[in-house]
Formats: C-alpha cells, structure tokens, sequence
C-alpha cells in the first residue's frame, strides 16, 4: 500500500482532510467463547466520508476491505483507513475468545438402584460460568430437564440406562457430551537438536480408568498405545505435528451389591435367561467380544435358604473389530515373575511374537480365530495355555446413497438424502460432504428443508464408527436448484373451438421433471370450495354437455412443493337442431304416400341419415317418399344430420308416427270427392236445363232473316237479339266455374289442415 504524504503544494491545490487515527471496536456478545463469530468495527472519528480499508492478522494482510469484519479466530488484528490523499493504521487489538468450559458428570455412589429409590445426578461446568443451562440425554433421547441436576424421585426398571450432559449458552455455544477430553500439555521444548530426548504426554480429564491412547504424527497413525510417547534420540524425520486421543478398552466390570451388604450371600448371574457360572459379586469379561453382548441381571442367593429378586437388566452391546483396526491381546503371569518369555499361538499355529503383548496393527480378516497364551522360563518350565480369545475381524460395511426419485429441484422444495451401510450395523454415525466440504450432520438422513440455488452440488457420504474405523466414501448424488419455477403446461389433448355436446374432452397437464402428483380444478370451483375434478397427469370429460363450459387449472405437487397451471378455457356449444316435417300434395294424397322432410337452419351444408325405429335406411337426402303401407304407419321416422366438417352430426330430430294420417286422408278425399262430383253435377245439368228448357206458350214465327225495308224502318230482328244475348250467357258460366275451382281449393286446404 503506497499513502500519499499532504505537502503545502498539495494542499494550496486544494482542501485536503486529514484522517484521524482508527480503532477497533468488538462487537459481540460478552466474552466471546471459541467458534463463535464476532465482529470486529473500524471507527474513525474524524476524516472524509468515503474510506478504504485493510485488515491485518498478526501483520498478514487479510484481503478484507470493509469497515467492519467477521473472524472466528485468536490474534492480533489491525485496521487501516485510506483514501487517495491520506492512509493510517489502528493500533493492535488482541482478540481472546474464551475456552469453551469442560463439562462432567461425577458418579454418584449408588448406579444400582432399587424401585423407588431416589438418585440425583449433578453436571458441573469447569469454572462456573454464568449464564450456562444443561441438556440431558438418556442415551440418545433428549430429556426435558435443562437444570444443572438431573433427579429421579422414584427410580422405576424404565429409567436404567445410560445418562449424560452437556452446557448451552443461549443457542450460542455448547459443550461436547461428558465423554473425557484428551489434552496434550506442550513441552517445555519443541525445537530439538538431532540426538536430544523428549517426552508427550496425553492427558484425559479426570484421569478414568480402563482408557489407553492413540497417537498421530500428522495423519499417520503410530504404534504406541500408552499415555506418553517418548522420542529417546530425536532425528529430522521425528518433526512434525503430534496429537492424542483416549480409547476405552474392551474391558467390562459389572458389579451386583445387596442393600446392606449382608454377609454369607453369594450371586447368581444371568446373560438373558442363560445362568453363568460366575458366583461372586463382579462379573469381569476381560477382552468383551460382540459374543459378550446382551442383557446381564444378578440376583443374591443365601446359602440355598433365600434369594432375592433379579436386579434391573443391564445391556451390553460389543462390536467385533474392524479390518485396519489395531488389535492388542496381553498375556498376563500371576504375581509378575520376572525373566518369563511369551507363547502366542493362533488355533494350534505358534506365532512368532514372544513379548507379553501381540499387536495386530492393521487387523484383516485373515487375522480372524482363537488366540491363547503361555509363560516359558528360558526353556526350564512353561505354563499350560491361557483360556483361549475369539477374535473375529468384520470387513468394513459399504456406504451407499441411493439416488432419489428426482435431483433438479426448484426452490423451497424438500430433498432427503439417506446413507446406508450394508448389513446395517449398529453404532455407526455418518459424515456428509458437499463437494469437498464436510458438513455438520451425522444422522443416516440429510434434509433439506426448503432447497436454495446455493445447495446445488455433489453430496455423498461415509460411515464412521466411534473414531474407530470409516467406510469409504459412497458414490455421489448430483442436486440441481433452479432458480427459476415454471408453471404446469396444460392443454386440449383435442384442439377443438368449440367443441360440442356429446363430444369426448381431454384436458393434460405436465411439468418438467418427475415425481409429480397432478389435481384438477375448475376455477370457478377452486375458488370457492377446491372441489378436485380428478387427480394424473389427465382429466377426461365423457360427453360434454353446455354445462361443462368454463376455465380448468391442474396443480403439479411433489414433497412440499405446489405449483399452479394457468386458467385453460374450454367452450362446448349445443348440436345443431334437425327438424323432420312431413310435405303433403295432391299427389301424396291420390298415391297413398308419405313425404318426409328434414332441416337444418344454420347455413351449414348437410347430407342427413334416416332412421326407421332406429334402424339406418339407405338414404341420405334431405327429403324422401315412404310407402303409406299399414306398417309403415305403425313405424317411427327420426332424422340426423351429417358432414364431413366440425360439427360432424346435429342433434337427432324427434321421432314421427303416422298413425291414422292415411286413413284421415283417404276419407277426406272422398268426402271431398263426393261433394265435387256433385257439384259439377249440378252444374252441368243446371246448364243443359237451360239450354233445353221450352216456352210455356206459342208465339208467333217471326222472320229470321233481314230484309232490306227492316233497316230503313228500324225494326228489332230475332236472330240479332239471340246472337247479342250469346255472350252474358257465357259470362255466367264462366263465373260458376270459378266458383267451383274455389271450393275445391278449400277443400284441399281443409284436408291440408286435418292432416297436420
């Protein structure tokens, strides 16, 4: 960083601000415990507005260039302040984050209870501190107590098992459960010359039995197993990083006391409901294998005379090892003699290893059988075999994740990954990683609860039991996030508009990806009452009907997770009428015939289809001539339209019987018959009648013809006053044939009438 010194040229230049000096404010909860994050403030009281700045940590530069900054670690931190013209550093501030408190759980005097007995357990924080509660487990169930004392007025067969504790800081910090805390105290010297001596010792808080040691150079693994590791003559390749860890030996004691310790009583031990031998008041299984697990009871019996009740159950669950687990038998002499050698024998093959102790450093199957011992004294005398010990080496399960039904998500949606190891073995917790990224679960299940695009990534897992021994890392399960959530696509399987009654509709919808659950809705119902029209990808609509008019919508669920389609407008019309009328002339009439016409009147050309009693005739014309037969009148006529276009058929006309119709017919034309002939009749004979109707009385002959004299005298000639009277006679009888076509026009209407 260059800072830029203010001279007299550069200030008569212009105005130049000085910046003040900063300091570093902690911002954070009091007494800030390792693991947490704080924050650390860079104030400046006086200067320009518009700052840079630079963080350091033990005077390495950080590369954070804001005011404030988060950190999770001890040091000695700095900020500085900076702009073109000026730059200043904060003095040093020390940041000290608090140990997080050891917690224990002492025991108490009594573990072996009675019903109804009382007991108290006490978890203590090392130094106190305030502000400090406790979670209670009974193995792996959390209790409700959150008090420093745990108390069970009255101790019922129900509460036996195993408890445990640990402090929380409101949801800021916890402790780990009471399991001992190894440590490991730094020498007094760490920087060595070649051939100098130096000794680490592990430490485990409150010193409990039964525990030996691990030890690590870096991430190899060494051989020693107890509470120092001692380097006689250090060399070079001895540099490096060293840690512990404590391990509890697969030793188990198990203790059965009577109320008052009365004396002369022996005891009696039970492995399920199988008898031990075992007769004294503790039950040893020096090296427990996973034969040794199960429910062990003890009971006090009295010299065949009296016993007691058995005590509650205690059980036991050992695991036999692993493959690269080390494996340690030691064969022990009564009194310690001194100058005796070892024999190891494996099933009756002598092994080479004569210390009191065999290691199997990185156990494998092959290293599975029955190993037993003896003491030699330099060839002179040896001592018959030790009871022999039952080792069988497992292979490390498998770790499996099994891909789920869908790995592209949308956001919020819920995913559940679940690890498995074959054989499903008891025990195991397990470590997740996303991508190279250890995560904090350790249940067989990781949930994600409602998914981000940041939880996009490779996830896999592992087995790993006890610090003991891992499985390897399962295959991994690629998620994908999107960030964007489309809608359901939701269309006409058939792409009518309209679509008409009596017609089939399928409506589908879908959605990107798989797992997904379909519900339909229409919108007017999905509103008021979600009524589901049905469930699937699709929704049919049998025989639509006007009714069925109105908009659709399909919901696409999967886990949590709705989406909603948009509104789908669906249109059904009525068929078109078909209207089947019955066309009467004089023709019909004469002929005894029937003409049936049907029409449809919406502009549309159609060819039509006849029914007879629902039979299909042979016909496909709008009109046609059914026979008058007798059983033709007793059938019922029904028409259809039909095209080759949408709407393929009209509604089916109503059904026409003739019935009496003909009959109807025949007697009005005869009675119209009947009444025409008579009246050309009668006028006929009204005509001829006067033709040939005679004078009452003779009268004179008068001259017919014209004589020359008749014209000079004016005088009136017969034959001239006939031939002008011809005409008005003429007239008459044309009017009276007029009225006759009227009459038999009304009559024909008359009929007309009748029939319809």
């Amino acid at each position: 960083v260059v800072c830029v010194q203010v001279t007299p040229q550069t200030i008569a230049q212009g105005t130049a601000v000085k910046i003040s000096k900063p300091s570093i404010v902690l911002r954070s909860h009091v007494g800030p415990y390792e693991s947490e994050k704080v924050t650390l403030l860079c104030q400046v009281s006086e200067g320009p507005s518009e700052l840079k700045y630079d963080w350091y940590k033990d005077s390495t530069l950080l590369g954070h260039h804001k005011a404030s900054i988060d950190v999770t670690a001890n040091g000695k931190y700095e900020c500085e302040a900076k702009n073109n013209n000026d730059c200043i550093k904060s003095e040093e501030y020390k940041l000290t984050l608090k140990a997080i408190p050891a917690v224990s759980l002492p025991k108490p005097m009594l573990t072996d209870l009675f019903v109804t007995e009382k007991i108290t357990l006490k978890c203590e924080l090392l130094g106190r501190p305030e502000g400090w509660i406790f979670a209670w487990f009974k193995g792996k169930t959390k209790l409700t107590e959150s008090g420093s004392q745990l108390e069970i007025q009255s101790a019922a067969e129900r509460d036996s098992g195993d408890y445990k504790c640990k402090g929380v800081l409101q949801n800021r910090v916890e402790t780990s459960n009471t399991i001992p805390t190894a440590s490991l105290p730094k020498p007094m010297l760490t920087d060595l010359y070649v051939t100098e001596k130096t000794t680490l010792k592990c430490e485990l808080q409150g010193r409990p039995k039964g525990w030996i040691f691990a030890w690590f150079k870096g991430e190899t693994k060494l051989p020693e197993s107890g509470s120092q590791l001692e380097i006689q003559s250090a060399a070079e390749r001895d540099s490096g990083d060293y840690k512990c860890k404590g391990v509890l030996q697969n030793r188990i004691t198990l203790k059965c006391e009577l109320q008052g310790r009365p004396e002369g009583w022996i005891f009696a031990w039970f492995k399920g409901e199988t008898k031990l031998p075992e007769s004294g008041s503790q039950l040893e299984i020096q090296s427990a294998a996973e034969r040794d697990s199960g429910d062990y009871k003890c009971k006090g019996v009295l010299q065949n005379r009296v016993e007691t009740s058995n005590s509650a159950s205690v059980s036991i669950n050992v695991q036999d090892p692993y493959v690269t687990e080390k494996i340690i038998l030691k064969c022990e002499l009564q009194g310690r003699p001194e100058g005796w050698i070892f024999a190891w024998f494996k099933g009756k093959t002598k092994l080479a290893e004569s210390r009191s102790q065999l290691e199997i450093q990185s156990a494998a199957e092959r290293d599975s059988g029955d190993y037993k011992c003896k003491g030699v004294l330099r060839d002179r005398v040896e001592t018959s075999n030790s009871a022999s010990v039952s080792i069988n080496v497992r292979a490390i399960p498998t770790a499996s994740l099994p891909k789920p039904e869908w790995t592209d998500l949308y956001v919020t949606e819920k995913i559940t990954l679940k690890c498995e190891l074959q054989g499903r073995p008891e025990g195991w917790i397990f470590a997740w990683f996303k991508g190279k990224t250890k995560l904090p679960e350790s249940g067989s299940q990781l949930e994600i609860q409602s998914a981000a695009e940041r939880d996009s990534g490779d996830y896999k897992c592992k087995g790993v039991l006890q610090n003991r021994v891992e499985t390897s890392n399962s295959t991994s399960v690629l998620i994908n996030v999107r960030g964007d959530t489309p809608q359901p696509t939701i269309r006409k399987r058939q792409w009518f508009e309209p679509f008409y009654t009596g017609e089939d509709i399928s409506l589908s919808c879908n959605m990107t990806g798989v797992g997904w659950q379909y519900t339909w809705f229409e919108e007017s119902d999905q509103a008021k009452n979600n009524r589901i029209l049905a469930t699937g990808f699709q929704m049919h609509i049998t025989s639509a009907s006007p009714k069925n008019t109105g908009g659709y919508l399909c919901k696409a669920t999967r886990g949590n997770f709705t989406v909603k389609s948009q509104t789908l407008q669906v249109y059904v019309h009525n068929l078109p009428v078909a209207e089947l009328n019955l066309e009467t002339d004089l023709n019909d009439i004469i002929m005894g015939e029937m003409t049936l016409v049907c029409n449809i009147s919406d502009g549309r050309e159609w060819n039509f289809t006849w029914f007879e009693n629902g039979q299909k005739l042979n016909m496909t014309t709008a009109k046609i001539k059914v026979p008058g037969t007798e059983q033709n009148i007793k059938n019922e006529f029904t028409c259809q339209g039909v095209r080759t276009e949408r709407p393929l058929l009209s509604a089916m006309s109503e059904g026409f019987v003739a019935n009496n119709l003909l009959y109807k017919r025949k007697i009005l034309l005869a009675i119209s018959g009947s009444l025409v002939c008579c009246i050309v009749i009668l006028f006929i004979g009204c005509v001829v009648l006067k033709i040939t109707r005679k004078p009452e009385k003779e009268e004179p002959v008068e001259d017919l013809f014209f004589r020359m004299s008749d014209s000079t005298n004016n005088v009136a000639l017969p034959l001239k006053e006939y031939l002008d009277d011809a005409p008005t006679e003429m007239e008459d009888y044309k009017e009276k044939e007029e009225l006759l076509t009227d009459a038999i026009s009304s009559i024909q209407e008359a009929v007309i009438c009748e029939m319809t």
